[in-house]
């Protein structure tokens, strides 16, 4: 059997660090994912200094507080929390797959 072709642990240090842009989903093969994460957070920082701005703005309505913005971070976090029990298998889903390309890949024997 074949070594991991992704590491576990990598893959949790990517998350730890870098987990805001996706940075473990890319690692992992999960590009599309990935770039829905990258926009929530960035579409949270967006809502983030819109919400800042206004709540600086005494003539502002509670409404222009940007409050909705804060939904998008909590679906990452919330996201990313989930990402800590998915990772072990999304690690075997790309082993298993680096498997069957390199089983495809081998001449047969017929």
């Amino acid at each position: 059997m074949a070594p991991p072709s992704k590491s576990q642990g990598a893959a949790y240090v990517l998350l730890l660090f870098l987990g805001a842009f996706g940075a473990h989903r890319f690692y992992l093969r999960r590009p599309i994912s990935a770039v829905v994460m990258l926009a929530f957070w960035a579409a949270g920082m967006y809502g983030f200094g819109l919400g800042f701005s206004s709540a600086l703005d005494p003539v502002a309505s509670p409404q222009a507080q940007g409050n909705g913005w804060s939904l998008l971070w909590l679906l990452w976090f919330v996201w990313a929390v989930a990402d800590l029990f998915f990772i072990p298998s999304m690690v075997r889903s790309c082993t298993a797959a680096d498997q069957r390309r390199a089983r495809d890949l081998l001449p047969s024997d017929g």
